[in-house]
């Protein structure tokens, strides 16, 4: 089941300050539920200039050390899919951001 997602800067796989909010929050809910298990996987947009699988992996990672010490004891998995899985196939900046994710699940 799908708990989360946070969005990242174009190239970027930087946690700021909302995001870790997000993530604390996100943290504590699944602390208070009987998830044994979170899956992190790591997109990106379709825009060239980088390595988008580096850059996937590098998001899944970071966001998986934020949570680490957050979880009590909780497995936590990560995969990175690049641009491979869009959540939309536009070219605005925009439908880009929407692109560039970290999504987080419960299993």
């Amino acid at each position: 089941t799908k708990v989360g997602t946070v969005y990242m800067a174009n190239g970027s796989y930087f946690l700021n300050d909302l995001t870790k909010r997000t993530l604390s929050e996100l943290a504590e809910k699944l602390n208070a539920s009987g998830t044994k298990s979170i899956l992190v996987y790591g997109h990106t947009d379709n825009r060239g200039g980088v390595n988008n699988t580096l850059l996937s992996q590098n998001r899944a990672k970071a966001v998986a050390r934020y949570l680490r010490p957050l979880l009590n004891s909780k497995k936590i998995s990560i995969g990175w899919f690049a641009s491979r899985k869009p959540v939309v196939t536009g070219k605005s900046e925009a439908e880009l951001a929407l692109n560039r994710r970290v999504e987080i699940y419960a299993k």
